[in-house]
């Protein structure tokens, strides 16, 4: 019985993992393709830029942001390095972008899989390090924003956050 169960519990994870490729994966090249586009639009006119512009936002408020919540809830459980590596694809290359979501969610993966989070971090080029950095950093305190004495390890993680950040000068 208990080999059934852990059989069970095996596939189960694996159609989440497969799950959470299919929904949010599509939807980060898709939100960084539209992002790629709007920035080469800046440099047409204004009518071009307008429209791109208004092609990105709403994808990002609408596609991005569900695959956001997703990343969020099934990370946590399920940490898959495949969506990481995309995840911190897509906010290096939406730089550009000043919505604070991606940040929060990154900040929130971080509380509850610091380990997973920090190696893929440090495994970065020095350039995009030093601003995934900055990034988890400014997510990580919007996330624990007057809720540090309810995460039971938050100074733990304060403290490795605080020594990737010395570490990146």
């Amino acid at each position: 019985m208990y080999k059934i169960l852990g059989v069970l519990l095996l596939i189960f994870t694996a159609c989440q993992a497969v799950t959470l490729n299919s929904q949010i994966i599509p939807t980060f090249h898709k939100y960084k393709e539209l992002n790629s586009q709007f920035v080469k639009s800046t440099k047409d006119n204004q009518k071009e830029q307008n429209k791109e512009r208004e092609a990105v936002e709403t994808y990002m408020y609408d596609e991005y942001t569900k695959a956001l919540n997703i990343l969020k809830k099934e990370y946590c459980l399920n940490p898959n390095k495949d969506v990481l590596n995309e995840f911190i694809s897509v906010l290096i290359a939406t730089k550009n972008s000043a919505y604070e979501a991606p940040s929060l969610v990154l900040g929130e993966i971080y509380i509850c899989q610091p380990n997973s989070i920090l190696k893929n971090v440090t495994s970065l080029s020095k350039q995009n390090k030093n601003y995934i950095i900055d990034t988890l950093d400014f997510g990580f305190k919007s996330a624990t924003y007057n809720k540090e004495s309810k995460i039971t390890n938050y100074t733990e993680l304060n403290d490795k956050l605080k020594s990737l950040k010395i570490g990146k000068k």
